[in-house]
């Protein structure tokens, strides 16, 4: 009786953090439609703010986001981090 409430109270916990997973991954595809355009890399330069240029090129990543409506539905923001999607992890481990 006691490992089979241990396995319960395992599969509840279990469930618990791969919903939790599920509902932010769904948090951010929902911002990421709604704040994001894709480009082509082109844009503001990255490098403005610099005293001097850097000697190569920097590589924009190929997004614009919106971050005055992204502001107004969440004041704390600071950034967007972008990852090309073949570096970053996947939590399924599908590949």
């Amino acid at each position: 009786m006691i490992c089979f409430s241990a396995i319960c109270y395992s599969g509840y916990q279990i469930y618990t953090i791969y919903s939790g997973y599920a509902q932010a991954d769904k948090t951010y595809a929902e911002a990421s439609e709604k704040y994001v355009k894709k480009t082509n890399g082109e844009g503001p330069s990255a490098h403005t703010s610099f005293e001097t240029e850097p000697t190569e090129p920097l590589n924009l990543a190929p997004i614009q986001v919106d971050f005055d409506a992204l502001l107004q539905e969440n004041e704390d923001v600071v950034g967007w981090i972008y990852g090309h999607h073949d570096e970053l992890p996947n939590r399924s481990g599908g590949g």
